[in-house]
């Protein structure tokens, strides 16, 4: 919550016209700022915890 809260950064990232918010799906803080920023975003997810990614591909 303290990171809206810092109005010289806000300032500093809307300023800098960025044209897509790249993520990690586990971090919640960056699509509340890309929605405060009007950004686009893209999730990716490098694995997932407890290698349920073997589970689900059955591998």
């Amino acid at each position: 919550s303290h990171l809206l809260h810092n109005k010289e950064l806000m300032a500093s990232l809307a300023e800098s016209s960025f044209d897509v918010m790249l993520t990690d799906s586990f971090l919640p803080c960056s699509p509340i700022v890309a929605q405060y920023l009007s950004l686009p975003t893209v999730f990716f997810l490098h694995a997932l915890p407890c290698s349920l990614e073997f589970e689900a591909t059955q591998c």
